[in-house]
This record gives C-alpha cells, structure tokens and sequence, in this order.
C-alpha cells in the first residue's frame, strides 16, 4: 500500500477526494509529503481553504486525470477542457479566475499557466470600454488616486 493523500474541501458542498500518486505528485504544496518521512503506508489529510469548493478542485483533478490520458497540448486543453469559460457569462468567468486562484494555492504551475493565457486570449482584442463593463470595473483609479488627482484638479484650476 502506498501513501494516500486526501484533498479535504471544508467549504461549501463539502468533499473529501483522494489522490492517488500520480495526480497528486502534479501539486507543488502535496508533492513533497512523498519524499518526506511519514511512512508508506499513512494517509495524509490536506485542507483546503473554504473559498475553494468542491466543484472547483473536481475541475483541477479533472484536468489532472485527465491531461495524462490524452495529451498535454495547451490548444488541445483550450479548446476543451476552458471552452465554456469563453462564454460572455459571468459565471463562467468567475468559474475560470476560481480555477486560477486554487491551482496557484495548490502549486498547479501548468495549470495556473493555461488558464492564465485562456484568460488572456478571451481578453485579445477587446477594448478597454468592454474589459471594464465584463468586470465591472467603474474606473481605473483607487479612491486615493481619485482623491489626489481632484485635489491637483482643484489647485491647477485655482492656478489660472
């Protein structure tokens, strides 16, 4: 018998996965515990923090499964694996900066590097009128730049 590492997501719609070695090697924060010196044979829990639900760290193990059965091509992943992030929909956008943000916690170089330039080539093109109103963004400033640029606003005016 062999370690056995437990993905345990405490957030919503709790669930506890288990990995097997060959998907949990692909984890910069898990891959370790296999060279450490727990024995062969214990069974370590990971938590994941509650921001991450079940659903989304089923999409990365999806992805994990999945890329060492079929191919490890970025287009081949695009194309598929993020095609439903492409869609004008807020929910998947958020479904994508989600699977961003858990494989960056869960040290997914790979996967942090896809879904980072899936993002970017949902972006490509787009002007700045339209990435605002996709993110609801209402200006480019924080309330302390906008504060500072009324206030040097007010003392040019005062100059002429």
């Amino acid at each position: 018998m062999s370690k056995i590492i437990v993905l345990k997501c405490v957030g919503h719609n709790p669930k506890d996965f288990e990995l097997d070695e060959a998907v949990a090697v692909q984890f910069g924060c898990i891959k370790d515990l296999f060279h450490s010196d727990f024995d062969a044979e214990s069974k370590i829990v990971v938590d994941v923090p509650t921001k991450f639900n079940s659903y989304i760290i089923g999409r990365i193990l999806e992805f994990c499964s999945s890329r060492a059965s079929f191919s490890s091509d970025r287009a081949y992943w695009e194309q598929y694996f993020f095609h439903p992030c492409r869609e004008p929909n807020q929910r998947k956008r958020k479904e994508l900066l989600a699977i961003m943000e858990a494989s960056e916690y869960l040290g997914m170089e790979s996967l942090v590097e896809l879904t980072t330039q899936s993002l970017a080539n949902y972006l490509k093109g787009k002007n700045p009128l339209t990435i605002r109103s996709l993110w609801k963004v209402e200006g480019d400033l924080t309330a302390e730049e906008e504060e500072a640029k009324a206030l040097a606003m007010g003392v040019a005016k005062l100059g002429h």
